[in-house]
């Protein structure tokens, strides 16, 4: 599945309500994302039509939600950049028609919120800004589990604080996103997101299988070394 830009903009407007004569506003508002190169690929420079993929929707939805709670662009691009690789497993667990079970076989449910505390007055705290700032800023909690997780939880977070939260319901965020495309544009959303966990799937065998060579030549390496026929 890839959309054009144009039909990216229907799709975001119609899952959260703009009105028609707003659309240029709200238009105006996606292009920060576009300037700071947000998804990966959307700016493709003039005169080459830019396509985005389910992946690139999913991070586009999300930053939207974002952008109503009020984050800033920046921090909006930041955090979800960082958590990119996690958040879309989880995206995707929430697609799913159900709960899953583990291989232990517990069941797993994936009624799940997003929850991260913003902090947009990070620079003037006496801990300042870092590169490091976003990353593993997300929890990602089973939504029956929410009140235990924001009473319970005296623990500062990564990011912001404890008595602070940004709560995003996943499942339903999926539920409507896929019921747009497949109303706006007659596409089976679902098949979409069926091949976009191959690609995923795929993508990590890839990466347990370089680790797996990684960890082979390290071995092999310190074997020589004590077999004395290596370079030191």
């Amino acid at each position: 599945m890839t959309l054009s830009y144009s039909e990216l903009l229907e799709l975001l407007a119609s899952m959260n309500r703009i009105a028609p004569e707003s659309e240029g506003a709200f238009k105006a508002r996606l292009r920060h994302f576009q300037r700071l190169g947000f998804p990966k690929g959307s700016n493709t420079g003039k005169g080459r039509r830019a396509e985005y993929d389910l992946d690139m929707v999913l991070q586009l939805a999300l930053a939207i939600q974002f952008m109503q709670a009020g984050v800033t662009p920046q921090h909006t691009v930041s955090l979800i950049t960082k958590n990119w690789s996690e958040t879309r497993t989880y995206f995707l667990f929430a697609a799913a028609p159900g709960p899953l079970k583990a291989e232990n076989g517990a069941v797993l449910s994936n009624e799940l919120a997003l929850c991260v505390s913003p902090e947009a007055l990070r620079e003037l705290t006496t801990d300042g800004e870092s590169e490091v700032d976003h990353f593993e800023a997300f929890n990602f909690i089973e939504v029956d589990k929410l009140p235990e997780f924001l009473k319970d939880n005296p623990e500062q977070p990564v990011l912001g604080d404890f008595y602070r939260w940004i709560v995003i319901l996943l499942r339903p965020l999926v539920a409507v996103l896929m019921l747009s495309i497949e109303d706006l544009f007659k596409i089976d959303a679902a098949s979409s997101f069926v091949e976009l966990q191959r690609i995923v799937r795929k993508h990590h065998e890839d990466l347990e299988a370089l680790s797996k060579e990684i960890e082979a030549v390290v071995i092999e390496m310190q074997e020589a070394r004590e077999r004395g026929d290596g370079n030191p």
